[in-house]
């Protein structure tokens, strides 16, 4: 028996004839293997439909920050398949060895971070499987006690996830040890939010994982900037008021902003808009347009453009997805 709130509509795909089996998606780049939490960043586009099959993947606890990417993933020949999805997180917790399947299409440019964590912390997920619930899918194995979990990304793990991508993985000793603690809250926000929760925000002061150049002082004005963003995504949002709230000019603000949180004040703001739109889809039956509005969009279209962008599907077959 699967559990999953949804079930994607995904075409399975004759892997004789359109994927090339045992080809890998190449180019990760991995923290030193003795480190707690092996970490591992990727930014790579398939130049050929990409099938991972594993006939006996070992146990595991790891977490996939997906930025960028789309495909599939298979728990067992028979499973329901979770589909990848940009702007999720995927946590995928196993007791003992199990069979399944990666499928990545052919020209996807697939943009991640995954997190490996030490087997005995699977004891904080719990040997049972979580109960899936509005936010959250759940896949099982059909035989072996395995489960894959999907959710959507948080902006505190999205901004954490593409520092590492941009920045790199740390070279020294004291910032690698930022960057693990920064991993293992990233899995407490997570399970968590697994169990039904709210963490609070787990990498807020850990997006800047390398990036020693912002103060102290800009780093709490920084953080002031994002928290006025975040309580006013349904007005029109001025760089300028931005500015004024955290008591910063407005070139100090872009800077420190993208070195802080490494992404843009304006691409935070459109983010920020589509995971509250993306929520209010799952969670109302407000129409499409009123929803553009209450997240500040001006329209229906101007959401669906971004929505589109950055979730790899429309809001209409998001909440279609989420039924």
């Amino acid at each position: 028996m699967t559990l999953a709130a949804s079930k994607p509509a995904i075409r399975r795909l004759d892997i004789t004839h359109h994927a090339r089996r045992g080809k890998e998606l190449t180019g990760a780049v991995w923290s030193d293997a003795e480190a707690p939490v092996r970490i591992g960043t990727i930014d790579k586009v398939s130049e050929h439909d990409i099938h991972m099959p594993s006939a006996a993947a070992p146990p595991h606890l790891s977490l996939v920050l997906l930025l960028e990417g789309k495909g599939h993933f298979l728990m067992g020949e028979d499973g329901a398949p979770c589909e990848f999805r940009a702007g999720h997180c995927f946590l995928s917790c196993s007791w003992e060895a199990f069979d399944c399947q990666d499928f990545v299409p052919a020209h996807t440019r697939f943009k991640a971070v995954t997190l490996r964590y030490p087997l005995a912390w699977r004891h904080a997920v719990g040997p049972a499987v979580p109960a899936p619930h509005q936010g959250c899918d759940v896949y099982r194995h059909p035989r072996a006690n395995a489960w894959l979990a999907r959710m959507a990304l948080p902006p505190a793990l999205d901004a954490f996830a593409r520092a590492l991508c941009q920045q790199g993985l740390p070279q020294t000793p004291l910032a690698m040890l930022e960057v693990q603690a920064a991993a293992l809250q990233a899995l407490h926000a997570v399970v968590t939010r697994l169990h039904g929760a709210t963490a609070a925000p787990p990498a807020a002061a850990r997006a800047d994982v390398g990036d020693m150049a912002v103060s102290g002082r800009d780093r709490r004005r920084l953080m002031a900037a994002r928290q006025h963003i975040d309580g006013h995504l349904a007005s029109r949002l001025q760089l300028a008021a931005v500015a004024a709230a955290a008591n910063m000019n407005e070139t100090a603000l872009k800077q420190g902003f993208s070195r802080l949180f490494g992404v843009t004040v304006h691409a935070y703001i459109v983010q920020s808009r589509s995971r509250l739109a993306s929520e209010l889809l799952r969670d109302s039956a407000l129409p499409v347009g009123e929803i553009a509005l209450r997240c500040g969009f001006s329209g229906a279209s101007h959401l669906a453009r971004h929505f589109k962008s950055m979730f790899n599907t429309t809001p209409l077959q998001y909440r279609h997805g989420c039924k």
